[in-house]
């Protein structure tokens, strides 16, 4: 079983569960049609702020915080909810919860605001309880980057897996780390132990620092890649948090790789050489380098300015990302017919200049 078959276990396990406690929620309930109906629970969410309004809303005169999710840039809106007693007998009066108000009246558009999130029993409005300014953490908005918040061994439906929590921009990831073959003759599958290695050293080393008063706790930053459904999302690369580095292309080489064949490419590094390999599988006895740092390697000329990234792997450098280093650091740039179209994965190794 790979990453892709155990996907939809993990998600079929977690939909069984689920269905599970709606029906012993549903039985409990059964004989008591007249039950108050929870409201629903929302996560809280950071948005990027854009106004806080007074307008009406279901016929109310009340605050209005709208901005667009720091992540996926969904637009959203909460209601403020006007501060009790109100007399009940006339319409309601303005008067929002000034523990919201005076946070979001001094902000300004462009930051963000984490907002912890109030429905009312079906739902229909959404109404900021509690707000706070968010301030990311240095590097955390870059692309592939997350906080860490834990790593741990766990068993779903009779398997073994290696669970890793991460947090981007105020939203929580409970991911599993990718399988891998493993055991006698590979039948066995096993959450990948290069990457449970390094999230056990970073579950071991980490360090949360105290958290000043109404900002959210310093965490370790780490690097990694993420795929599948948001019900079962594998972790299939992990590393510390490492700054690009700048060097000059020197050229793509044979290396040997696990006992096989493989490439590696030289650079120079102020003066030093780097030979970093490139990494890959083994499939069908033979060495398969990644093809994408491949590509990337030889679309470079001797002498070409690049940025890169290595990890240590048992005393030796494999390459994680390269990429020519953009224009404007090199030279000044020219406006290219390029301007203005999205940045490939690779280019977006350094982040954007702040305007």
């Amino acid at each position: 079983m790979n990453a892709k078959l155990l996907a939809p276990a993990i998600a079929l396990f977690v939909v069984a569960c689920s269905s599970f406690a709606f029906s012993a929620a549903y039985n409990n309930n059964n004989n008591n049609a007249a039950a108050q109906k929870e409201p629903p629970h929302y996560d809280p969410v950071v948005v990027r702020f854009e106004s806080a309004k007074r307008q009406r809303l279901g016929g109310n005169d009340i605050m209005v915080i709208s901005g667009a999710e720091a992540l996926s840039g969904k637009q959203r809106q909460f209601g403020v909810a006007n501060r009790e007693p109100q007399d009940k007998k006339g319409p309601m009066k303005y008067d929002p919860k000034a523990e919201v108000s005076s946070v979001v009246e001094k902000m300004q558009p462009g930051e963000f605001l984490k907002v912890e999130i109030k429905a009312d029993k079906n739902g229909s409005v959404l109404w900021a309880d509690k707000v706070t300014v968010y301030t990311p953490q240095e590097h955390e908005q870059e692309p592939n980057v997350y906080l860490w918040d834990g790593g741990y061994k766990d068993t779903v439906s009779g398997q073994d897996v290696f669970k890793i929590e991460l947090v981007k921009m105020g939203q929580r990831f409970v991911t599993y780390v990718q399988m891998v073959a493993g055991g006698e003759k590979g039948k066995q599958m096993v959450a990948d132990p290069a990457i449970v290695a390094v999230a056990e050293g970073m579950e071991k080393n980490k360090t949360t620092s105290k958290a000043k008063k109404g900002s959210e706790p310093q965490k370790d930053i780490v690097e990694a890649t993420i795929t599948g459904s948001e019900k079962a999302m594998f972790v299939t690369s992990l590393d510390a948090y490492q700054a690009p580095r700048q060097a000059t292309f020197t050229k793509v080489a044979e290396a040997e790789v696990e006992g096989q064949k493989g490439q590696a490419v030289e650079l120079d590094e102020g003066g030093k050489t780097v030979t970093a390999m490139i990494p890959g599988k083994l499939m069908n006895k033979r060495w398969v380098s990644d093809v994408n740092l491949v590509a990337e390697a030889k679309k470079l000329k001797p002498g070409t300015a690049i940025v890169f990234k290595t990890r240590e792997v048992e005393g030796k450098t494999y390459l994680r990302a390269l990429a020519a280093a953009p224009k404007e650091t090199a030279k000044p740039a020219a406006k290219t017919a390029d301007a203005g179209k999205a940045k490939s994965g690779n280019e977006q190794l350094l982040p954007d200049k702040k305007k």
